[in-house]
């Protein structure tokens, strides 16, 4: 072999190696950028679009006698509880809280008090990236991928499940990327809300106290 056959040699194979270098470092970057994409959960994606949207209705359902609707718009808000068939209701506006009475057709005024407004979204952000396990499971016989976070209650309608020693999972299952149920695990009982979750406009009227009803 000679001289020049010898540098052309070399001169390949110096090119191969940086060639081989530069497919590494790329394939090695996808990589990272794809594990970093795929390390955000569904629900920190939930939690996102909440923070970012000032149009929101949450409508969590057990069954017809255990519910909550929570509804918020820019600085105003509506959250109706029903459980075990009693049902109270709840005004966020100019700051303050109101409790709607609807048999004596009273309302009670707490002022300075939005709690309601941002309770959903503090929840959200307290459990969105902490450790979670992820699995699959059928509810009303179709598969939806979940996301398991523990030691969580906030979701929890049944009271009457909870007492000081329990120990809360919290599951969130998803169709693609709309969450549609979530079920609270305490101990070996179990609560399965189906949930609607939407973004659209909302009713002015739910912000509104009737004219009939008395200051209590």
């Amino acid at each position: 072999m000679n001289k020049k056959s010898i540098i052309a040699l070399i001169t390949i194979i110096l090119i191969i190696i940086i060639l081989g270098a530069i497919i590494f470092v790329t394939i090695n970057k996808t990589g990272k950028e794809e594990t970093e994409k795929t390390n955000q959960t569904k629900t920190s994606e939930v939690y996102d679009k909440i923070d970012q949207s000032n149009k929101i209705k949450l409508v969590r359902t057990v069954d017809k006698n255990n519910q909550i609707t929570t509804i918020i718009e820019d600085e105003k808000a509506y959250k109706e509880i029903t459980k075990n068939g009693i049902t109270t209701k709840y005004i966020v506006k100019d700051g303050n809280t109101y409790y709607i009475d609807e048999i004596n057709k009273k309302y009670y005024e707490y002022q300075n008090n939005t709690t309601i407004l941002n309770e959903i979204k503090n929840e959200l952000e307290q459990i969105k990236n902490t450790s979670n396990i992820t699995g699959k499971e059928k509810i009303d016989g179709k598969s939806y991928r979940y996301e398991e976070f523990t030691n969580n209650n906030f979701f929890l309608i049944n009271d009457n499940l909870a007492n000081s020693s329990s120990n809360f999972k919290t599951r969130f299952y998803f169709n693609n990327n709309n969450l549609v149920y979530i079920k609270i695990i305490v101990n070996n009982k179990e609560e399965v809300q189906k949930v609607d979750l939407s973004y659209s406009d909302v009713n002015d009227s739910y912000f509104t106290i009737p004219n009939d009803y008395r200051k209590g």
